[in-house]
């Protein structure tokens, strides 16, 4: 298993659900494996999960040679926890 390289964005246009601070992004990167095909893929958790379930899928896809990002969604996700307007906003 490939331990992805993990960063935080921080969105200072939009507040966290608290309202007390910008909204932050937690990200995840497996970078492509022996040479780049260029391509970038962006894998969405759907609903209450998070980007590192996603790994299975994206240890295939740089494998193949593509750059993988995968997010936490604010408020609808499992390891910053969840806040109700995360789940019903698109």
């Amino acid at each position: 298993m490939m331990i992805p390289a993990t960063g935080l964005l921080i969105d200072p246009r939009r507040r966290a659900w608290k309202g007390d601070a910008p909204r932050p992004i937690t990200t995840y990167l497996w970078p492509p494996a022996g040479t780049p095909t260029g391509g970038t893929v962006v894998l969405s958790h759907g609903t209450g999960g998070s980007g590192l379930d996603l790994g299975w899928l994206a240890e295939q896809l740089a494998a193949a040679g593509l750059r993988v990002i995968a997010v936490d969604h604010h408020g609808n996700n499992y390891p910053s926890g969840y806040h109700a307007e995360g789940f019903v906003r698109w």
